[in-house]
């Protein structure tokens, strides 16, 4: 591990001077978290962040560089994120844009599977995968079964639960991961082709391993949780059980969705979430009810395929503005090596969802394969 990590954010201030202010606020926030002199009145020095640049970049925002000396951290990945965006998370206009982290790549695991991963075990090596969601909250598990079959003779690559289908009365957690653990051999023996079961194993620490333990035993290949509810932590455990995972962006939009604010969409879902263990990163589309925009989503994406990070290469997964008769194009912009998620859309087909999924899945696999 290098002896000390370059970061920089972005940062708004009314001129230079200004904003030289506030890179030194924040390298001393972020470390001491004491008046400077305070910092450097201590009876031995103390690990103190180095501010590295400040430059305008447009207007009244300004680029800042910080060098943070690795004995704020150790060997703690969760004090490596506090050290990154801790105290400051909690100031206005500052946005953390981006990490060094090839000084500290093997204080994290990366994705398990991975892109390679991933199609070696659903026999998929030329085309994008297809992904749906069962839904809503309130069905019984035979009701989302009934839904899982409709999918998956339609075609879909993996199913998984919506994130908000956790243990409630209507559809226990282990009913349904039974129930639709058989319909995924029987649709597999059908098809002749690999279809997974992706259920959502969010909740406390006790609740998300107990749920992992469950789904390796079944024989199931992935699962999903939300890493802001259950923890980032909670990305590396599926690994332990021989499981890959998706993560689900619940709980953290207000750290992306501000331009001036928070940590860069690119390198929160693409980066973070690939360094604790996400082999697919769930993230809301540009064209969808959300707010991220085309830029950010292919910064995204990016990221999460960047080989020059230090870890396997990670599957973008956007949905939330996937829609059937836009497939191709999503397809044009972000390549094979994406996992297409869709949901309402098919949902609202007159047609049928069996019917609807058949032509989406469909036209995927012809347009990826072209």
């Amino acid at each position: 591990m290098s002896s000390a990590i370059k970061t920089a954010y972005e940062v708004t201030a009314d001129d230079e001077a200004a904003a030289g202010q506030f890179a030194e606020r924040i390298a001393l926030e972020q470390s001491a978290e004491l008046p400077k002199q305070s910092a450097l009145n201590q009876p031995h020095p103390v690990p103190l962040g180095d501010v590295q640049s400040v430059r305008q970049i447009s207007g009244t925002r300004y680029r800042i560089e910080i060098l943070f000396p690795a004995e704020l951290f150790g060997d703690d990945r969760l004090q490596l994120i506090n050290v990154l965006y801790g105290n400051v998370s909690l100031l206005p206009g500052i946005r953390l844009v981006e990490v060094d982290w090839n000084a500290v790549g093997e204080m994290f695991s990366g994705p398990g599977f991975g892109i390679d991963g991933v199609r070696k075990q659903m026999q998929i090596f030329n085309r994008p995968l297809s992904c749906a969601a069962l839904k809503p909250i309130g069905l019984s598990a035979n009701e989302l079964v009934d839904l899982f079959y409709q999918f998956g003779r339609g075609g879909f690559d993996l199913i998984k639960d919506d994130h908000g289908l956790t243990n409630q009365q209507s559809a226990p957690f282990e009913e349904r991961l039974e129930s639709c653990r058989v319909a995924a051999e029987e649709v597999q023996q059908e098809r002749g082709q690999p279809i997974a079961y992706v259920p959502n194993v969010t909740g406390s620490p006790d609740e998300v391993r107990s749920r992992l333990e469950l789904c390796s035993k079944a024989g199931l290949r992935f699962v999903m949780l939300s890493p802001h509810l259950s923890g980032l932590e909670s990305l590396t455990w599926p690994q332990e059980f021989g499981l890959g995972v998706l993560a689900h962006p619940a709980f953290s939009g207000s750290m992306v969705i501000q331009a001036e604010s928070g940590i860069a969409p690119w390198l929160l879902y693409g980066e973070i979430w690939r360094a604790f263990g996400a082999d697919g990163v769930i993230y809301p589309n540009a064209g969808g009810r959300f707010v991220l925009d085309e830029k950010d989503c292919d910064a995204l994406n990016q990221a999460v395929r960047n080989p020059e990070l230090p870890w396997k290469l990670g599957w973008p997964v956007p949905g939330g503005g996937i829609q059937r008769e836009t497939i191709g194009e999503w397809i044009s912009r972000y390549g094979n090596d994406t996992i297409f998620l869709i949901g309402g859309s098919l949902y609202e087909a007159p047609e049928g969802l069996e019917r609807a999924s058949a032509s989406f899945t469909q036209t995927l696999k012809q347009q990826g394969e072209s």
